[in-house]
């Protein structure tokens, strides 16, 4: 009886750190950008170089490889094109301490800027989105998803420190694509 109490106890406490993996980080952005419009603009931000090889270069492989699954950084960028990590959601088995302390929001404020949100052919503020998607842990394949709008994803690069591809994918076919990869 004891044990079957631990193990219902154990089974518990895992089901509720695993849906605590599940959401929002509390994250404080380290610059003064946030509350933007996610969607008022007729074109949204964009990084102007190659984003595979900016991350490619950029991420730390050893932190990365122990990641599984998607985190997904909110990039707040202002009229003058300076991007900046307003905020995560956290969908992977990790808890949150270990993926806040992949420092994604410094990659991502380090990097060269943006072209704006253009909105009525003048520049906005808007935030934007960047998925990464941590597909085997421990085999250093992980794939980085650009988020070209807030609410559609349009282009998904594939990155692993031997090789990139670019592949084209919706959003809604995301589960689909990692289903087929064999990737749960």
């Amino acid at each position: 009886m004891k044990h079957a109490i631990l193990f219902t106890l154990l089974l518990i406490g895992f089901g509720s750190t695993y849906a605590q993996n599940k959401g929002k980080i509390d994250y404080t952005p380290k610059c003064g950008l946030s509350g933007y419009p996610t969607d008022e603009a007729d074109q949204m931000a964009k990084f102007g170089g190659d984003i595979g090889k900016y991350f490619d270069k950029h991420l730390n492989w050893k932190k990365m490889e122990k990641v599984g699954g998607l985190i997904i950084v909110d990039v707040a960028v202002d009229t003058l094109g300076h991007p900046c990590t307003v905020g995560y959601t956290n969908k992977t088995v990790n808890n949150d301490h270990e993926v806040y302390s992949l420092y994604l929001d410094d990659v991502v404020n380090h990097m060269p800027n943006w072209q704006p949100a253009m909105k009525n052919g003048k520049p906005v503020n808007n935030i934007t989105r960047i998925g990464i998607y941590c597909a085997v842990v421990g085999h250093k394949e992980l794939e980085v998803t650009y988020f070209r709008s807030y609410a559609q994803q349009t282009e998904k690069i594939l990155v692993t420190p031997m090789r990139m591809k670019l592949i084209n994918l919706d959003w809604e076919d995301l589960d689909k694509y990692q289903e087929r990869e064999g990737r749960q």
